[in-house]
């Protein structure tokens, strides 16, 4: 133990092993887990695994479809109008079942049932963005806001909402994009490209807090930590919550970029002697953005600063190996949800 009472011990890498078809962590955490000096941790797999449960497409929805349902999530494809769920043509303040989306991968069964709808977030700045509430029926007591990637509040990120829901855990999908592209729904069409050069850290900052006070008038008293979860672009803004003025409990980033921005902006590796919250970093071995000296710094940095944390490099994977559905990456993909839902239980009973 160090004096923050956090395990650590030798970086080390741990190496889990997967058989075919299996999805099960093998080998445990890194040595000194998600403690202090946990270090990077390199996942591997044999041929066969990232098929994950099934061997066709066909066998693949089948169990998607299973999977979720055993969750107590309403998998039918509308409601009793015919409006489709959880999509982002529901106006807001309509509530309705969660149902299972195909560009999710097949995560495995929650434990309650959830309810998701549409909102409007207003920002301390009096801006307003669309966000996606999804609320459990069983609460753990923890809340969770979902950073998506840089093509904003897309439907895919409703579905993680839900699906956290599915957990126990009250989520929020927040847009990065209210103030210049409005509140309507969006579709595929959509090009973030004119608008992400006009979001900044205190647009960025500003929605996150409207976001928390949500999640705690949702919630209530029985909501007790609260965790960020970001991908792409929004890993990296999630990496960045866990500054010590937002007291998350815990931070998930998948596939954020660490270093500094062309335009000097400071990344998660510039910053990380001013984090306080843990964090958990989930990146894929072949993604050319984010290479492994970056990896590395950042395991240092976090190192230095005695942040609690866990950095996962799945070898092969590419970028964005979670938020589309690669059939051929399907176990990493649940290897790095079993380490997130973990880390979550993990640390919220020690907020």
């Amino acid at each position: 133990m160090n004096p923050a009472g956090n395990m650590h011990g030798p970086p080390g890498i741990v190496r889990p092993q997967f058989a075919t078809g299996d999805v099960a962590i093998r080998g445990g955490e890194a040595e000194g887990g998600f403690g202090r000096g946990a270090g990077l941790t390199h996942a591997t797999h044999r041929t066969g695994h990232d098929a994950g449960v099934a061997a066709s497409a066909g066998a693949t929805d089948l169990v998607r479809s299973v999977a979720v349902r055993s969750a107590g999530i309403d998998c039918s494809d509308g409601d009793a109008a015919g409006r489709s769920i959880g999509r982002p043509t529901l106006g807001e303040g309509v509530a309705v079942m969660c149902h299972a989306d195909s560009d999710l991968p097949v995560l495995g069964p929650g434990i309650t049932t959830a309810t998701g709808s549409s909102l409007l977030l207003t920002a301390s700045d009096g801006a307003v963005s669309r966000a996606y509430l999804a609320e459990p029926a069983k609460s753990s007591g923890v809340g969770v806001v979902i950073f998506p990637d840089n093509r904003g509040l897309h439907p895919f990120y409703e579905q993680l909402a839900c699906l956290l829901a599915s957990h126990g855990h009250v989520a929020i999908a927040v847009d990065y994009f209210g103030r210049t592209a409005g509140t309507a729904p969006r579709d595929d069409s959509f090009s973030s490209r004119e608008h992400l050069g006009k979001v900044s850290s205190e647009t960025i900052e500003a929605d996150l807090t409207a976001a928390i006070e949500q999640l705690r008038a949702s919630a209530g008293p029985g909501l007790k930590s609260v965790f960020t979860i970001g991908f792409c672009f929004g890993g990296r803004q999630s990496f960045l919550a866990a500054s010590r003025k937002f007291e998350m409990a815990g931070v998930v980033g998948f596939y954020g970029v660490l270093g500094a921005f062309p335009n000097g902006a400071p990344g998660p590796a510039q910053l990380a002697s001013g984090f306080t919250a843990p964090v958990l970093g989930l990146f894929g071995g072949a993604d050319q953005a984010i290479p492994a000296e970056d990896i590395a710094a950042f395991d240092e940095a976090l190192t230095d600063a005695g942040v609690t944390h866990e950095l996962v490099s799945y070898p092969g994977a590419p970028h964005s190996f979670f938020d589309r559905h690669l059939d051929e990456f399907t176990g990493t993909a649940q290897d790095a949800w079993s380490r997130t839902l973990a880390f979550i239980n993990s640390h919220a009973a020690a907020a």
